[in-house]
């Protein structure tokens, strides 16, 4: 967890950054791709955002597409 206040994940922080080459590094070493931060995002009104909704919430479709394979 990279932010254990909020229980961000490496594998959102990525998603977040368009990091697509960290992406599919976290997922071969078994990230979890369903785990859910445990507040609102501070840029968002949504609660319990997935990797893929921190993707797709600032529009980086090359992440969500990794995120998807």
């Amino acid at each position: 967890v990279v932010n254990p206040d909020i229980a961000e994940t490496p594998l959102m922080w990525a998603a977040q950054y368009n990091q697509v080459q960290a992406i599919q590094t976290l997922i071969a070493a078994g990230a979890n791709l369903e785990a859910r931060s445990k507040i609102v995002h501070i840029h968002s009104s949504f609660p319990n955002l997935t990797p893929l909704m921190y993707a797709v919430q600032w529009q980086h479709l090359e992440a969500a597409k990794a995120l998807l394979k």
